[in-house]
């Protein structure tokens, strides 16, 4: 719960993971910033609450701020942000909900703008960050377990593990490891590869 996501830095593969219980909006920050960090050619894993960057030596920080920084500017433009607060006297919670609207990011991404801008003090930051990150997001219908695993592994990813177990050259076992599911889970992943759950 505490991980938004982390990245590993390779010439051919490299990767970012994100953490999917996360909001949509805390997702895409995490990716830009983590994005940030591959063109660096530095690995990390970054956290839910920003408050271990104090911790840091200088060097990393400065490289945790060069991150935030772009991810904010690739989602948050300066000058078009600098416009939209020009004429504002206040930031609440509403006003900050306005922007964060507006550029379809979290709260915590106009904040960090704010703060960063001088509008608003860390306190505030780190007293509306630590408030949020508290709130407990609202759980949906849930969906097909199933549908939701393949969307994520992808079709041809499965259809290749499975071609495998067909074969004899993976045993199930094997193709759960694979495939990140217990081995009680294949049958209904199975379904859904030769099509038969599609419209579950």
């Amino acid at each position: 719960q505490e991980v938004s996501g982390f990245c590993l830095v390779d010439d051919e593969f490299p990767l970012i993971y994100l953490n999917n219980t996360n909001t949509k909006t805390r997702q895409v920050f995490t990716l830009h910033h983590e994005l940030a960090h591959l063109l660096l050619k530095v690995s990390t894993i970054t956290v839910v609450d920003d408050s271990y960057m104090d911790s840091l030596a200088p060097k990393d920080k400065r490289i945790e701020r060069f991150c935030n920084a772009l991810a904010a500017e690739i989602l948050v433009p300066s000058s078009d942000f600098s416009a939209q607060v020009a004429n504002l006297t206040t930031f609440d919670e509403d006003t900050v909900e306005c922007l964060a609207d507006r550029y379809r990011v979290s709260r915590e991404t106009v904040l960090r703008r704010l703060l960063d801008t001088h509008l608003v003090s860390q306190k505030y930051y780190r007293e509306k960050v630590s408030e949020w990150n508290k709130q407990t997001p609202k759980k949906g219908a849930g969906g097909n377990y199933y549908l939701t695993q393949a969307t994520y592994l992808g079709e041809a990813y499965l259809r290749l593990v499975f071609g495998k177990l067909y074969q004899g050259r993976l045993t199930h076992s094997q193709a759960a490891e694979h495939l990140g599911v217990k081995t009680k889970n294949l049958a209904g992943l199975e379904e859904v590869v030769l099509g038969k759950g599609l419209s579950a």
